[in-house]
């Protein structure tokens, strides 16, 4: 979990590195975000690490985020 200031960050090194990230974890939309269509403000991406780990990062969304 990252603020939305660390996610709009993170997004732009994944982006710029060349690194193919995905909205979704089984890894179908490839170069999108993930909304959540009951937190409005929730965004997130999936990517995989060098070690072919599945990572996510996610903002808290919400009140207060």
């Amino acid at each position: 979990m990252v603020s939305e200031q660390e996610f709009d960050a993170a997004l732009t090194r994944i982006q710029h590195g060349g690194i193919t990230h995905y909205g979704d974890p089984a890894c179908q939309e490839e170069g999108q975000i993930y909304h959540s269509k009951r937190t409005a403000s929730r965004r997130g991406t999936y990517f995989h690490a060098p070690d072919g780990h599945l990572i996510e990062i996610l903002t808290p969304g919400g009140a207060g985020s």
